[in-house]
């Protein structure tokens, strides 16, 4: 099976009606949607930052995250960062209100201390905006 019908079919099951339970963002709580909010606004200076890093001319820095290699394509990067948001999306809206915030909070943080890492390599969170 192709990569593109593994797509069609996760698709598919996302929006399946047998989750008639899902509850889309504007149903979540002040709270879902803050934390939310703030996780895509870090990933997205963190996808920035390490885009313009890779493309430096001088060819010092190297993603350090195992899961894309020492050199991935800002497709990739891009594309990542979407999937993690659409799973995050799929699993706050598929929980009870606030049920799964500890966890948004740990993401969070962990995407915070991401991007101070970068902006410690010289690598500016302004690049994002």
């Amino acid at each position: 099976m192709t990569k593109f019908k593994h797509f069609w079919i996760i698709l598919w099951l996302i929006s399946s009606p047998v989750h008639a339970e899902f509850r889309h963002f504007g149903d979540w709580t002040n709270k879902e949607k803050g934390l939310f909010t703030t996780y895509n606004i870090l990933a997205y200076t963190d996808y920035k930052q390490t885009s313009l890093a890779l493309k430096h001319p001088c060819q010092c820095y190297r993603e350090a995250n195992p899961l894309f290699g020492d050199y991935p394509s800002s497709q990739r990067l891009a594309l990542t960062q979407v999937a993690f948001s659409g799973i995050l999306y799929y699993w706050v809206g598929s929980g009870s209100p606030n049920y799964h915030n500890d966890v948004m909070w740990g993401a969070v943080a962990v995407r915070s201390y991401v991007v101070h890492q970068n902006s410690e390599l010289g690598i500016s969170w302004r690049v994002a905006f």
